[in-house]
């Protein structure tokens, strides 16, 4: 038997697919004259046999999460949408199948809808879906043929692409690198200031405590953070210092 994707939607939904059971609002207690209802939600877990496995359930719950697509009523799915951007405000770009009552596929700027409107972003940039399949096909013929006629120039090309965006991402670790090690230089000496004004007197010690608990975690995250971008960093150094000696040795010959 055939069910339809609003029943199998609505089957999913809920966790009583599994094996809990949402109380939502019930009234819990009474009191007062005025008999104020005070309202619980709960869940309540191993109340039936449950019609799914957990990892199922979460998997479902995943792919629901993603873009709506529907391929029965309103054709094949756009095989950009959710990987299109936008170069305004940097959103992600969806498909409308409709535009003035006309079956016309359109990707449009999800953050230009999103209250209040026109904030986010100015316009909705709105664009034809075979417009851009059509510059995406042109882009990927002018590649190909770029890459018969001309190799080692694509290869060449490719790898300074790479480069850039390598530099592009080095420099923003590095801004980041900055910012954690200044952070932990400003903790450390928070964490000598609590010490000595809990030791004069001027700070109790459960709020000592909990300062000095708050502090001590936030050190470590940074630790794991500031090692870990300096070895990229540290990485990305050695390789372009090899990739110049290479240079160099290859100009020798």
């Amino acid at each position: 038997m055939a069910f339809k994707r609003s029943a199998v939607r609505s089957r999913l939904s809920p966790p009583t697919c599994i094996d809990k059971k949402d109380a939502g609002k019930n009234p819990a207690l009474r009191c007062g004259i005025f008999a104020c209802i005070f309202f619980v939600n709960a869940s309540f877990e191993n109340t039936h046999e449950p019609i799914i496995d957990q990892e199922t359930y979460d998997n479902a719950q995943r792919i629901r999460g993603n873009v709506k697509r529907y391929p029965d009523g309103w054709g094949e799915a756009a095989p950009l949408t959710g990987i299109l951007y936008c170069a305004d405000c940097g959103a992600k770009m969806y498909v409308h199948r409709t535009s003035n009552g006309k079956r016309v596929h359109q990707y449009t700027c999800s953050s230009y809808s999103k209250t209040p409107v026109g904030v986010l972003c100015p316009t909705q940039h709105r664009i034809n879906e075979s417009v851009v399949l059509d510059l995406v096909s042109d882009m990927l013929r002018t590649i190909a043929d770029f890459a018969k006629t001309d190799r080692a120039g694509f290869i060449r090309a490719v790898q300074e692409a790479q480069a850039a965006q390598q530099g592009s991402d080095i420099k923003k670790k590095k801004r980041r690198l900055a910012a954690a090690q200044k952070r932990a230089g400003e903790l450390e000496r928070l964490v000598c200031k609590i010490y000595e004004d809990n030791a004069l007197g001027r700070l109790p010690d459960a709020r000592y405590a909990a300062l000095d608990a708050q502090y001590a975690k936030e050190q470590d995250a940074l630790s794991a953070e500031i090692t870990a971008l300096e070895k990229s960093v540290a990485s990305y150094c050695q390789r372009q210092a090899e990739n110049v000696d290479f240079r160099r040795n290859r100009m020798s010959f």
